[in-house]
């Protein structure tokens, strides 16, 4: 058996956070709002034509789409290791040396300056992985590329997620 590089780092940090109940809530009835109008229309037989042509396929693609993104956009899994800052919205993945990191500090979530919740791209190399109305989370400056980037992350508790980035890097560093 191979033992993967993983493997080896200590765990410092691990976090799952999770939408709110409601949001859940919310979702899942619009996957059955849509799921059940396409059943209706179909077992009704009431559409024909180019009708049938434009609603189906626009139905089946607006349920595929609120399917993907009550998977990938309900939890947000954050890990930091010895060596590492992990975090991950479901499919989507960053992985960040320590040693890239600049500073990391809890901080209130500002949606406006994000222009929402989830996988966010702003401007001035700014990018936010939340999830919606938590409010609690870390800032995370980073140095990728000889570009600066500044990360935000939604936590629950964001005062251990930054001592844990912060005590890491600093083991690290005095490792070299």
């Amino acid at each position: 058996m191979t033992v993967q590089t993983a493997d080896l780092r200590r765990m410092r940090f691990d976090e799952q956070v999770r939408a709110s109940p409601w949001g859940l809530v919310l979702m899942g009835s619009a996957i059955a709002a849509v799921a059940g109008s396409l059943a209706f229309v179909a077992v009704s037989g009431s559409m024909t034509g180019a009708d049938a042509f434009i609603f189906y396929p626009v139905m089946i693609f607006t349920l595929l789409l609120l399917l993907f993104v009550t998977i990938n956009f309900t939890a947000l899994g954050i890990t930091v290791t010895d060596n590492v800052l992990e975090f991950n919205l479901g499919l989507l993945r960053k992985r960040i040396d320590l040693a890239d990191i600049e500073s990391a500090e809890a901080a209130p979530y500002r949606a406006m300056q994000y222009g929402g919740w989830g996988w966010r791209f702003a401007m001035g190399g700014r990018r936010a992985w939340t999830l919606p109305f938590i409010k609690t989370g870390v800032a995370v400056t980073v140095m990728e590329n000889g570009n600066q980037r500044h990360y935000y992350l939604s936590s629950l508790r964001p005062e251990q997620l930054a001592s844990a980035i912060t005590s890491a890097k600093r083991d690290l560093a005095a490792q070299n």
